[in-house]
């Protein structure tokens, strides 16, 4: 038998490491180091069909509906 642990990560007990996060990521950002993936849909009235496209896994990393 096999024992197993649940951790959970809250972030607001690692607040204190917020500025250095920033301050880091941020310019892993600005240098292209770090790059992201999206897939953005236009306007409301696409809203919908975003979120049905999202649960069917058709999005790139996070999907984004612009106003």
């Amino acid at each position: 038998m096999t024992r197993s642990d649940i951790l959970a990560f809250m972030f607001s007990e690692e607040l204190d490491l917020q500025p250095n996060f920033v301050r880091e990521v941020g310019g892993w950002l600005s240098g292209g180091k770090l790059r992201y993936r999206e897939t953005v849909r236009e306007g409301l009235d696409d809203t919908l069909e975003a979120f049905f496209a999202m649960m069917r896994g058709e999005n790139v990393g996070k999907m984004i509906v612009k106003l």
